[in-house]
């Protein structure tokens, strides 16, 4: 009932023009007009970040970079744990780009889990079900609650991924399922996160 109650219509704050490059330290308790989460979800100022996400909604855990859709973009931003609701899935928290919707099978997605694990979401065809997750590494040693660095480009030749010392390149000739643009979306699944030192520019 309460998805239904809070999937209705209504009228929403325009954000306004986005405007880029966009950077935000958010490290000494300043807010960024240009970064949007969902409406009735969890957003506030800690000494250090801004801390989003939730614990139990996955479609309501994510933070919106802009207000727009975007095809090259490069952002930049460090990530770390703040609260976490383990289950048998492992927390994650990442970076979407080129996002058609909150799923992870509808953008190209870079998560970190809370065991350290980094992947990237892939498909074989444009049939949802071929959606899967490819390992690219895992940082070790690894504690959830230190900030992580991310580095994630997406342009028209490839998909360029840093998280920690994980690094990979990924072809766009290479790649099954292409989407053309998309939103800027960081995401978490069952946790809270904090972001600071977020830079995100056009290309």
């Amino acid at each position: 009932m309460f998805d239904a109650i809070v999937a209705a219509p209504f009228e929403d704050i325009p954000t306004g023009p986005s405007q880029f490059p966009i950077v935000a330290s958010l490290d000494k308790g300043q807010d960024c007009s240009q970064l949007t989460v969902p409406s009735v979800s969890h957003r506030r100022m800690l000494k250090d970040c801004l801390e989003f996400g939730s614990l139990y909604s996955f479609p309501r855990s994510w933070l919106a970079i802009g207000n727009v859709k975007l095809r090259g973009v490069s952002i930049r931003a460090d990530l770390r744990f703040t609260e976490r609701r383990e289950t048998e899935a492992k927390c994650w928290m990442g970076v979407n780009l080129r996002s058609q919707l909150f799923w992870a099978n509808l953008g190209h997605l870079v998560l970190l889990r809370s065991d350290g694990t980094v992947a990237r979401t892939a498909r074989k065809s444009e049939h949802p079900a071929t959606h899967h997750d490819v390992e690219l590494g895992k940082l070790d040693p690894y504690d959830p609650a230190t900030f992580v660095p991310f580095a994630i480009t997406f342009d028209d030749q490839a998909w360029d991924i840093s998280v920690g010392n994980v690094k990979a390149r990924v072809p766009v000739q290479e790649m099954p399922l292409v989407f053309s643009a998309g939103r800027v979306l960081l995401q978490t699944y069952m946790c809270r996160v904090g972001v600071r030192n977020l830079e995100v520019r056009v290309l």
